[in-house]
């Protein structure tokens, strides 16, 4: 076989180098009949021309080659390269001749100038003759080109036409040697091979013979014997890994099957008839799935054949694992997992349930209010504890907890099997109620009424506990849960405002109340930025002298939609958020730069000063307090003409950390003055441990000194107390003038209050330096102005 392959090579690459020898051999030809023949006339018929043109006495002297100054010389030139173009030597020499005849006939023109003489004219007839002869020579050697080149092209087509049926005939008498050869033996070959494929693996092979077929043949007996004690190892293994198999789904604990496309178990462990097994029939091998596994319940076989989890009729927890084999079939798990179920759930319990009162958490009744009815009459009720944190501060947090979980239990009881009750802040507490009975809200408040304030006996202390409660009930036309808690917040807000211990329900004015808080709570950021909540300020009125002693810095808001907002409104919003620090920053700042502006402008009293109040926030807030010492170091002048008032209840959640503030404030040069006098619990005990300067008695004892003796009595005594500790006395809310006598009388120092004059604006505050006036001058027509103003 191999040789016929080279005798098949040997035979195109002959055919190759002929056919090349040949094209060379006509191309050159082709160049010797084309190519010189027509340029050595072309070259011959101009010199002819030129030959002409110079024997011409018209164009004598008029004629110039457009490549040569000189006609003889480009006539030589053409004569030159026919020349070298001739094809043959007879055509080389007749060149020659014409070129001899050439320069005769000029050498006889030059010399005798008369070219028309005979000799001239003999020899113009001959170089014409020449040319002539030496065209016709040129043009019979082309011709004799082409008859050469006629030949050698019809003895190459001849040749290659025998060497090419030649080439058919060797390549037919080998294609019937390869057929009987090699063909034949590969068709029973591929035939074997297919019948090995499909499973036949002792078919007979055809035995080869020495060539190569036979070596292939020879080689797919020994691949078929190969097959075959790979087949007989792999189910020797595949029989030790079945019974593997069987001793690991037998050891597992968990139900295994291998399930086939048609519902036929093929294997399977024990544990599928602990955990799945029909009740009276066992699960075997061979068994239907349908039939052993789901005693015939078709829907119910499926829905043990799906991936997840699936609780069974007796309450046990199923998980479902399916993996497709390359087969077709199933290989199935089931787990028991009702343990970690009821873990879940239990986690689950402990995740929406306080830890300390037992009750819901927020996160559950806030669920709760997601998935209510919009439709179905619902009522929400906030209970909050009253000063909780003095609680807290004065007991401990162990007593505080027991308050916790005794308001709780009370709580639980008031709500039915239906509705719900949640701890949902530190001290706050919702109830979710059914409100499909008109009368439900009433028998609650009746309760919560009947049950606060409530005496609590732990640990042999009495603690009295009062709570501010707010309610809101659904609307008709249906409203979200959430904002049926936001409105029972409100309420409580509310009622937690109004002073404690109160029930109020949210309603048409308390919604529109709410929109204008969250107006204001929106727009008091800007407010602040933009400066557009003023200073006003009250004159301190000097009840000894009758001078001013200074003012009370009081914020002034103008708001674009609401009009004038009163400070009670704003302050205590801004309180609820940082914006009270900024806005307390702001109103320091321009209260303490406008008393150095008016210091610096006139003559004042030295105990001139400017009262700032400071919230409970801004003392309480770390980093805001440090932010007020620093500005006082950064203004000295400034802190010397500031009193920083603060309130009572401020001190009893720190005290030691208070009285420390307190020191460093006044290590900078302010007064600090004690606000709101006798409104608090523990204002005696303490006041001997914190450095204030001054001490305001609240209004609410200054507005009852005429009428009512123990009022009188309750400031005199607070006034004699002050005295004793070397404390400046400032009475708020004067509006009489019997009630600044009566303090003047008392000793009381400071009097602030609208019979002196309103809070007024920066203009007019500065008009009043001008003034001198006797503020204890009580008969003055322009004090009473000025109050009104």
């Amino acid at each position: 076989m191999l040789l016929a392959f080279l005798g098949m090579s040997a035979i195109t690459g002959a055919l190759g180098v002929w056919g090349t020898i040949e094209i060379r051999e006509v191309g050159q030809l082709g160049i010797e009949t084309y190519d010189r023949p027509l340029m050595a006339i072309n070259y011959a018929r101009a010199a002819n021309t030129m030959f002409e043109q110079m024997g011409n006495p018209m164009l004598d002297g008029k004629v110039s080659a457009p490549d040569a100054d000189d006609p003889e010389e480009s006539f030589f030139e053409d004569l030159d390269v026919a020349e070298a173009r001739a094809s043959s030597p007879e055509a080389a020499a007749e060149v020659r001749h014409v070129r001899t005849l050439a320069q005769a006939w000029l050498s006889q023109k030059n010399t005798s100038g008369d070219r028309n003489g005979g000799d001239a004219l003999r020899l113009s007839n001959e170089l014409r003759a020449g040319f002539d002869r030496l065209i016709e020579k040129m043009a019979a050697d082309g011709f004799a080109n082409r008859q050469q080149t006629t030949a050698v092209t019809g003895r190459a087509n001849r040749t290659s036409g025998a060497l090419t049926i030649a080439a058919i005939l060797v390549s037919l008498v080998l294609a019937f040697f390869l057929s009987r050869r090699i063909v034949r033996p590969l068709s029973s070959a591929a035939a074997v091979a297919d019948r090995i494929a499909s499973g036949e693996l002792d078919a007979a092979i055809p035995p080869g013979g020495t060539d190569e077929a036979g070596a292939l043949l020879g080689s797919m007996t020994v691949m078929q014997q190969r097959i075959s004690q790979m087949v007989a190892k792999e189910k020797t293994q595949r029989r030790f890994a079945e019974g593997r198999l069987v001793e690991a789904l037998e050891s597992s604990t968990e139900a295994m099957m291998l399930l086939d496309r048609e519902g036929i178990i093929l294997v399977c462990n024990s544990r599928v008839e602990e955990l799945l097994g029909h009740a009276g029939h066992g699960v075997k091998d061979g068994d239907r799935f349908v039939d052993t596994v789901a005693g015939g319940d078709a829907a119910r076989a499926a829905r043990l054949c799906v991936p997840g989890e699936l609780q069974l009729a007796d309450g046990r927890w199923l998980k479902i694992s399916r993996e497709e084999t390359v087969d077709g079939n199933a290989f199935l798990i089931w787990s028991d997992i009702t343990l970690q179920k009821n873990y879940e759930r239990k986690l689950e319990a402990t995740a929406y349930e306080d830890p300390l009162t037992g009750v819901n958490n927020r996160n559950y009744f806030l669920q709760l209010l997601d998935g209510l009815p919009t439709t179905a009459p619902h009522a929400v009720v906030v209970v909050n504890i009253d000063r909780f944190r003095r609680v807290n501060n004065a007991y401990g947090s162990r007593i505080a907890d027991r308050v916790l979980i005794e308001i709780a239990h009370f709580l639980r009881t008031l709500v039915g099997p239906d509705e719900n009750c949640a701890r949902i802040g530190a001290d706050e507490f919702a109830m979710l109620l059914d409100a499909t009975d008109p009368a439900r809200a009433a028998r609650l408040t009746d309760r919560l009424a009947a049950a606060f304030p409530m005496v609590l006996s732990i640990e042999e202390r009495t603690i009295t506990i009062d709570v501010s409660v707010g309610f809101a009930t659904s609307e008709p036309e249906g409203s979200a849960a959430q904002d049926l808690l936001t409105s029972a917040r409100a309420a409580h807000e509310q009622a937690k405002r109004a002073g404690g211990g109160r029930i109020k329900f949210f309603d048409a004015t308390l919604r529109e109340e709410s929109r204008s808080r969250l107006l204001i709570e929106s727009d008091l950021p800007d407010a602040i930025r933009n400066r557009d909540i003023q200073l006003h300020y009250q004159p301190l009125i000097d009840l000894k002298s009758g001078r001013l002693s200074g003012f009370e810095a009081l914020a002034r808001w103008m708001h674009p939609q609401l009009g004038q907002i009163p400070p009670g409104r704003f302050i205590p919003i801004a309180e609820e958020s940082r914006a009270i620090l900024d806005l307390g920053k702001y109103v320091l700042d321009a209260a303490a730069n406008q008393a150095k502006n008016w210091v610096s402008n006139r003559t004042l009293d030295q105990r001139f000063t400017v009262a700032v109040n400071l919230s409970p926030r801004q003392i309480a807030d770390p980093t805001n307090a440090r932010e007020i010492l620093h500005y006082l170091d950064r203004d000295p002048a400034a802190a010397h003409l500031l009193k920083l008032e603060v309130t009572e209840g401020v001190l009893l959640d720190d005290p030691a950390g208070m009285v420390q503030l307190l020191r460093d404030f006044k290590g900078r040069g302010v007064e600090l003055s004690l606000d709101d006098f006798g409104t608090g619990f523990s204002s005696l005990s303490y006041l001997h441990r914190f450095p204030f300067d001054v001490l305001k008695i609240d209004r609410s004892f200054v507005i009852e000194i005429v009428d009512n003796p123990d009022a009188l009595r309750l400031v005199q005594t607070i006034i004699e107390l002050g005295q004793d500790l070397g404390l400046e006395l400032v009475a708020e809310g004067v509006e009489t003038a019997e009630q600044a006598k009566i303090l003047q009388s008392l000793g009381c120092d400071i009097g602030q209050g609208y019979y002196f004059s309103r809070p007024v604006n920066l203009e007019t505050a500065t008009l009043l330096f001008d003034e001198r006036r006797d503020w204890t001058s009580y008969d003055q027509p322009d004090l009473k102005r000025v109050a009104a103003s």
